[in-house]
């Protein structure tokens, strides 16, 4: 079994990542289950201890995630761990969040160089450089808007989020009266805070005003960015 270790551990190799591979962000939501988790798995290689890492970043959207780390000597290795997780997770009902990349962290080697005098006395001290050197590297990352809790959404997930509106509004029209599977998959495809517990008469898109509220609020995101206006709505394909 492969042994998952905090990146706040003191047992936590020393680790500088050099390059990020790869990288999925994934969702779920469910209204009536008071679940907003996301997870966000990275491939990384680097230099220290080991030659690579899968780092694990989860949690309810809102609160401290738990940061983790698996570290391996085999690119094989590593690889098929990352594949293992990332298809758990879908089998448990994740959604794959697809987010612009453009504003992610994205380590360079100046990022890893401590450049301040008051740290030469430092110098000699391998695990504390490297402890100092990765925190460095977590606050470069991006904070991102409350309406878009992890990250600059796609294109092609604002459309899948009208697709889901669109069916939404099919059964409002039909007069149906079973709106959760299709809320909860909105909710798990456009990543929403809902706080310490999810108020499910809020939430629950059951009518034509909440429909107008959800559409403007992805409207606004598409208009955030001048070229997605003309975004298509079919262009997305829209998954179960």
């Amino acid at each position: 079994m492969v042994r998952v270790i905090s990146i706040h551990s003191a047992n936590h190799p020393l680790f500088l990542i050099t390059d990020v591979e790869q990288r999925a962000v994934l969702n779920y939501a469910s209204l009536k289950g008071n679940s907003n988790k996301y997870y966000i798995i990275e491939f990384h290689q680097g230099d220290g201890d080991y030659p690579f890492r899968i780092y694990t970043e989860y949690g309810r959207i809102g609160r401290n995630p738990r940061k983790e780390g698996r570290f391996f000597n085999s690119r094989l290795s590593a690889k098929e761990e990352f594949n293992h997780i990332l298809s758990s997770k879908r089998a448990k009902g994740y959604e794959h969040i697809l987010v612009d990349d453009d504003d992610f962290f994205i380590p360079t080697v100046t990022q890893f160089q401590i450049k301040t005098s008051s740290m030469d006395s430092l110098k000699g001290n391998e695990k504390m450089v490297g402890i100092i050197e990765e925190k460095q590297q977590e606050e470069t990352r991006t904070s991102y808007s409350p309406l878009e809790p992890l990250g600059k959404l796609s294109d092609t997930q604002i459309a899948r989020g009208f697709q889901i509106l669109d069916k939404i509004e099919e059964k409002l029209h039909s007069g149906s009266n079973d709106f959760d599977n299709l809320s909860n998959q909105f909710y798990s495809i456009i990543p929403t805070f809902f706080g310490n517990k999810v108020d499910y008469h809020q939430f629950i898109i059951n009518n034509f005003s909440k429909l107008v509220e959800k559409r403007n609020l992805l409207e606004g995101l598409n208009l955030a960015t001048p070229f997605r206006f003309s975004l298509s709505r079919e262009s997305a394909p829209l998954t179960s």
